[in-house]
């Protein structure tokens, strides 16, 4: 059927959107990059640093973790209503990233989260199409 294929290749996507992301912010948890490209700037101390990056790192994981019982069709309700969510936390960042003081936050990040928010949404509209 079409809208598999379909939800396959936007699982995908969002699978590998998110791991690099994932990377992304391990690598700055572990000081390999600056961290002024996260968090619109605003971390002053290391412990700042790592408190926001493990809240990063936490919603990856868990919308990691959504999207394999997503593809697995597991828990339905549960990954319907996280994918609402996700959803609206990546349109959220869109729109916080717009007023990064960084060129790098403003364009890249705005054009992944945007990425992100469009992804998902095209999820859960591909979904309703299956039922």
């Amino acid at each position: 059927m079409w809208y598999s294929k379909k939800r396959s290749q936007t699982l995908a996507m969002l699978m590998t959107i998110l791991s690099l992301l994932g990377l992304y912010h391990l690598c700055i948890l572990l000081g390999l990059l600056p961290s002024e490209y996260v968090w619109l700037g605003r971390i002053q101390t290391h412990e700042e640093l790592l408190k926001y990056e493990a809240v990063s790192l936490a919603i990856i994981v868990t919308a990691v973790a959504t999207l394999v019982l997503e593809s697995l069709r597991r828990w339905r309700s549960v990954t319907r209503v996280l994918l609402y969510l996700f959803t609206a936390l990546f349109a959220a960042n869109t729109v916080a990233n717009l007023f990064a003081p960084t060129w790098t936050e403003r364009i890249a990040f705005t054009v992944v989260a945007l990425l992100l928010t469009l992804l998902t949404y095209r999820l859960i509209q591909l979904n309703k199409e299956m039922k």
